[in-house]
């Protein structure tokens, strides 16, 4: 639900307003700030108090949510075929950009599974877009897929060897990998040690 468009209590707004991400309240909603004189009949008497039991789940940017709309309904327009090759080649260009967007839009949404998705369709478009494999490295490297992750950024960087966000994106993932491994062998030394004390 959308603040000040699909929740019409205010009072059950401003409770919203108040909240963080994981936390959980009760709302005791006078008329006024609730269903008013009329109620919503017929669950809802005319003038009455109500308990709201809420919990925020998680929340996302408004503006970033616009955007993800607006690119949606883009994307079913742009779904349709065209009559002339220059118009379609058009229709791809945009299609291309949209899916770039949309994946993106699901990276700073913290879907990787998704922003992942739309990359590769890029890539289905363009194979050489350094973009699209950029944004697929990144979206491997959230989910924790290291070796697709380097593959992804690794053609991208033939692509665009000097490209700084691309590099960093490396630096991070070699980080990132290196830090797995040191805890995957730890744990198989704690999993493994106690079998040598009883040696």
């Amino acid at each position: 639900m959308k603040l000040g468009k699909d929740i019409t209590l205010w009072g059950l707004e401003i409770g919203l307003l108040s909240m963080t991400k994981g936390e959980a309240a009760l709302f005791v909603l006078t008329p006024e700030y609730a269903y008013g004189q009329r109620g919503c009949p017929p669950s809802i008497p005319p003038n009455t108090t109500v308990l709201f039991k809420v919990e925020v789940l998680d929340f996302i940017d408004s503006e970033e949510c616009d955007t993800f709309f607006e690119l949606t309904c883009a994307l079913s327009i742009l779904g349709r075929s065209s009559s002339s090759k220059a118009e379609q080649s058009q229709i791809n260009a945009s299609k291309l950009l949209l899916f770039l967007n949309l994946s993106l839009t699901y990276l700073k949404l913290e879907r990787a599974d998704r922003a992942l998705k739309y990359g590769e369709l890029a890539l289905e478009m363009d194979q050489g877009n350094a973009k699209a494999l950029f944004r697929c490295g990144q979206a491997c490297l959230y989910m924790r897929e290291y070796s697709k992750s380097r593959d992804f950024l690794a053609r991208a960087q033939c692509i665009q060897p000097f490209n700084r966000d691309i590099n960093n994106e490396l630096k991070k993932l070699a980080r990132y990998y290196k830090e797995y491994m040191k805890m995957e062998k730890e744990m198989c030394c704690q999993m493994f040690d106690p079998l040598n004390s009883y040696g």
